[in-house]
């Protein structure tokens, strides 16, 4: 599985054939609640889709906050459908709460909305946002020069101005007529070399055999771009570091907001969720683990 998914779908389907390269909703609630308490915000204000990821990065980050001890005002929250066009009532509305910051899950088409209207209303000049598929190119080429405006940060796991990564990422915006590689499809690729790797790993007579097949991805340490990546025992999770951004307007690749390389936080393991973490709540809502 690439993509982001609800926490609870995740533990629903646990087993051993069932593997996750995607993000996990559970480690932006932790990037974000971290970043507030670095910057030392006081109240919160949450904007989201509808669905279980977005209801995930919500309750994870405020459980994270308790966590940390944190005395953060919740200045409100509203989902959005996805259709809509006219979000002034809600910029409105968020302005009158006056959070220090907006987090946000936001992706696709509500968070092009969203950050267009915002800009004109001059949202992020009063409040920043932190948000995700907000800092490369998946969503910000058709925003333009209008973003970013204001303070935006983002979490990527493809950051493609760092040094990390910036020749791979020449090397592949040049040989694609400048297509601008987005984090979001980095996953897809974790997930098949994954497999690659492990099919390599056996002999030609294993190769068919997925127990052995398993045991292999279950063990396996592959290295990436970004460094070597795992995937969990408790939860087949895939690890790979998350980087969280200020925005930047780059001319250079293609006119669109990217992560600011002058400033920016890099969270590893700490910002997925624990075993001891995964096997509570899994038990709270009724699961067992890969383990038990």
């Amino acid at each position: 599985m690439c993509c982001a998914l609800a926490t609870d779908t995740g533990m629903a389907n646990a087993s051993k054939y069932v593997f996750t390269a995607g993000s996990s909703a559970w480690a932006w609630a932790k990037v974000f609640a971290s970043a507030v308490a670095d910057k030392g915000y006081e109240s919160v204000y949450y904007v989201g889709n509808e669905g279980g990821v977005p209801d995930d990065v919500y309750n994870f980050f405020w459980e994270e906050v308790e966590k940390l001890g944190l005395s953060v005002k919740n200045a409100g929250s509203i989902r959005l459908s996805g259709n809509e066009t006219d979000l002034s009532s809600v910029i409105t509305s968020i302005m009158a709460a006056e959070p220090d910051v907006i987090v946000t899950s936001l992706t696709a088409g509500g968070a092009v909305s969203f950050i267009q209207q915002g800009s004109q209303f001059g949202l992020f000049d009063e409040s920043d946002l932190f948000g995700v598929y907000i800092g490369d190119a998946d969503h910000t080429e058709s925003i333009g020069s209008s973003y970013p405006v204001g303070n935006i940060w983002a979490i990527s796991w493809f950051p493609i101005t760092f040094d990390a990564v910036k020749d791979f990422a020449k090397e592949t915006y040049e040989k694609s007529d400048k297509v601008i590689p987005c984090s979001a499809s980095l996953t897809y690729y974790y997930a098949a070399d994954s497999v690659c790797q492990a099919l390599a790993a056996l002999s030609y007579s294993e190769a068919t055999n997925s127990e052995r097949l398993v045991e292999v991805m279950e063990n396996l340490t592959m290295d990436s771009i970004l460094g070597e990546v795992s995937y969990t025992s408790y939860s087949h999770q895939l690890m790979f570091p998350m980087f969280f951004a200020g925005t930047a307007f780059s001319d250079e690749w293609g006119g669109i907001a990217l992560p600011d390389e002058s400033d920016y936080s890099v969270y590893g393991v700490e910002c997925y969720p624990t075993e001891e973490e995964w096997t509570e709540k899994a038990a709270e809502l009724g699961y067992k683990t890969l383990l038990q």
